[in-house]
């Protein structure tokens, strides 16, 4: 048995030419400036005492070529109330397009004359758009300023949207939106987009009006409060 290792002079290191095992229970006050090396792979299911609240990803798509639309049609679930849709880098295959979203519920994506309720302003350059408003089968996230093909032009942007469980209340949208157009002005949005319809949203679909995605990554996350 050893109870304690030191050098003559009480620095320096100490080697072992054997791994050293035990439960670790009695290594105590190990300054962090000293551990050093790469750690072990960690499951999450075993890290406890965290503090509640995370942006947790649910599904993440990296579009390389021609895309007709970006679905996500799993992961939306009575796990979250609160979900989030990010893009960055997004370009087309058509020169002059918009931006549209739909959601829906089992039953499939939902497009309709007057289904959504959207209340938005589209900005460009140094111009105030007015802001635009009404019913709509689609939620329109550009207005009539666009993102497009043109070299150098792409866009980001990001949906916060509820999945309300209480059977009565209706999902809402509320999104902002920044790029740079076929003018080559810089555009941004912002708006809030209703489904009116106390639907189970199980789903969002992200496509252009006409033409395919091009590039881009799209990141879908369920917001935790606790």
């Amino acid at each position: 048995k050893v109870d304690t290792i030191t050098t003559p002079d009480g620095t320096g290191n100490i080697s072992v030419d054997r791994p050293l095992s035990g439960s670790g229970a009695g290594l105590t006050s190990l300054p962090a400036a000293n551990l050093t090396g790469a750690l072990p792979a960690i499951s999450g299911a075993s890290l406890t005492g965290m503090a509640g609240g995370a942006w947790n990803v649910i599904s993440s798509t990296n579009i390389t070529s021609s895309t007709a639309s970006m679905e996500f049609t799993s992961g939306i679930d009575a796990t979250y109330r609160t979900y989030a849709l990010q893009w960055e880098g997004v370009t087309s295959t058509s020169s002059i397009v918009q931006g549209v979203v739909t959601v829906g519920d089992s039953g499939g994506f939902q497009q309709a004359s007057g289904y959504y309720a959207v209340s938005a302003r589209y900005n460009y350059t140094s111009t105030a758009g007015s802001p635009q408003g009404g019913d709509s089968d689609v939620i329109d996230l550009h207005g009539s300023y666009y993102s497009t093909s043109v070299s150098g032009s792409n866009q980001s942007g990001e949906i916060i949207f509820t999945r309300p469980i209480d059977g009565a209340s209706f999902p809402i949208l509320r999104w902002y939106v920044a790029g740079f157009n076929h003018s080559s002005q810089a555009f941004n949005s912002v708006g809030t987009a209703i489904r009116k319809s106390a639907i189970t949203l199980d789903r969002i679909k992200w496509i252009y009006s006409s033409g395919n995605i091009a590039t881009g990554r799209f990141t879908l996350y369920g917001i935790a409060h606790a």
